[in-house]
């Protein structure tokens, strides 16, 4: 929704949150969360060491970090839409792929 209305920062930083979260109840249900206050990286980290995620996931898992992260800390050149939309599409593959079940 907030693509469709061009509000292209807003949605990577949504996208980031999305994968943070699912990253961490993902680890949570694996009994693999780091202590303290994880990142999106100790959360991949210890999901790949754990077994849970394979060296490709984890590797998408960084990349699709890295385009959050350039939204979240609005960088620039800020991403383009079209950067955007495949960072979501990315996401959401991953959601799919890695399901909390």
């Amino acid at each position: 929704e907030l693509l469709a209305k061009k509000y292209i920062i807003a949605a990577g930083v949504l996208g980031r949150a999305g994968l943070e979260e699912h990253l961490r109840k993902l680890s949570h249900r694996n009994s693999c969360t780091p202590p303290g206050r994880p990142t999106i990286s100790d959360l991949n980290n210890a999901l790949y060491k754990q077994g849970t995620l394979d060296k490709l996931s984890m590797q998408s898992v960084l990349t699709m970090a890295m385009a959050g992260n350039h939204c979240a800390h609005n960088n620039s050149p800020p991403l383009s839409e079209a950067d955007v939309s495949k960072f979501l599409a990315d996401v959401r593959a991953f959601l799919i792929r890695c399901p909390l079940s």
